[in-house]
């Protein structure tokens, strides 16, 4: 129809979910009807020491776990820890020197009342360093940590970032502890 055609010029775009290229729209319909997947969103880049972009994820967690010593986890969105380590306390593990740069955003550590778990190195020459660059972390829970470090070698700074620790009992923003061999 002429309206149809209006429309679609005024979109840009066909009226079965296409854009003028041919491309399909996330969550639209294709042009025999069928349904398209959405598209996963990303809430955290990877980025290399020299400032090239690794890759993105769906999850902090798999940001961090795929990160390489030195490299950047930059969030794109505030975010709820999911947890599922050998500590079941703890919403996210960090075993090797990273930057976490909240980039303004908020890390909220959910039910896990360890919060996010720093490990240190087994030795002096295996130190972990870990930067938590403008991020607020908040731990809700009852007897809550937002950070907790428990051993080896370690540096934790906290660049422009803001611990809350707001459940009932003994609730530590920064929990510093543990021991080394040498």
């Amino acid at each position: 129809t002429a309206f149809a055609e209006e429309l679609d010029q005024v979109q840009g775009g066909a009226q079965d979910g296409t854009s003028q290229d041919g491309v399909v729209g996330e969550g639209q319909q294709g042009a025999e009807g069928e349904s398209t997947p959405e598209q996963a969103t990303a809430v955290a880049e990877v980025y290399a020491e020299n400032g090239d972009l690794r890759e993105s994820y769906e999850t902090l967690e798999e940001a961090v776990e795929n990160a390489q010593p030195g490299d950047t986890v930059k969030l794109l969105d505030n975010v709820t820890l999911k947890g599922g380590y050998t500590d079941a306390n703890s919403g996210l593990e960090i075993r090797t020197s990273v930057v976490i740069d909240g980039a303004g955003h908020t890390i909220d550590c959910g039910t896990f009342r360890g919060g996010i778990r720093v490990y240190g190195g087994d030795t002096a020459d295996q130190r972990v360093s870990v930067v938590f660059r403008g991020a607020t972390i908040e731990n809700f829970t009852n007897v809550s940590r937002c950070i907790d470090t428990r051993g080896g070698y370690l540096d934790v700074t906290l660049d422009g970032s803001h611990l809350v620790a707001a459940g009932a009992g003994n609730n530590q923003p920064l929990t510093v502890g543990g021991s080394h061999d040498e």
